[in-house]
């Protein structure tokens, strides 16, 4: 039986680092087997602290994605159309030219939580945003596949796939801290 834990990142992306079947993942998927046997815990106890450790990585490089104003290392200024002069006019003066930014509360708020055996990246979709009433997983579509009045601004998804690219490495990274704090 394989295991795959998914990751569900505010409806936008289902992420299951696992199931594809080359030989890293099959390399990972021996290497999680053979610690929960040395661990003598259950493989999927291994797995989800994989994927937990994957969902906090996404986490992670959102924020700082969004701080730093850049998608995987460029400047969302030459990725991205700029943002109209209306938009602007309406955005705290302190985020005026800042993509992802609007009051702070996306990414403020942004958390890793579990629902019905998957891990969600993102909001509850009771989640409101405070100033605009508008639900939250809504507002991350809308930024990250665009509208009919404006563009998509693609973040997540190049996010997850620059993930899927170093998988073995952020799996070793996973063993190191997982051997460290055991």
């Amino acid at each position: 039986m394989k295991i795959v834990p998914v990751i569900n990142i505010s409806n936008v992306v289902q992420y299951k680092p696992l199931s594809r079947n080359t030989k890293g993942t099959r390399r990972i998927l021996d290497d999680i087997s053979d610690m929960a046997y040395d661990l003598n815990v259950p493989q999927e106890k291994i797995l989800y602290m994989f994927a937990k450790f994957l969902a906090e990585t996404v986490k992670h490089r959102i924020k700082v994605s969004v701080d730093k104003q850049q998608v995987l290392g460029k400047p969302m200024k030459s990725v991205y159309k700029p943002l109209n002069n209306n938009y602007k006019k309406r955005k705290v003066p302190k985020n005026r030219n800042k993509f992802w930014v609007n009051t702070g509360f996306l990414v403020k708020n942004l958390k890793v939580y579990q629902a019905r055996g998957t891990l969600y990246v993102g909001y509850p979709k009771y989640v409101k945003h405070k100033s605009s009433n508008v639900n939250m997983q809504m507002l991350i579509s809308f930024l990250e596949k665009g509208t009919k009045k404006q563009p998509p601004r693609p973040l997540i998804t190049p996010i997850v796939r620059s993930i899927s690219k170093h998988i073995d490495e952020l799996y070793d990274m996973f063993k190191r801290e997982l051997v460290k704090n055991m």
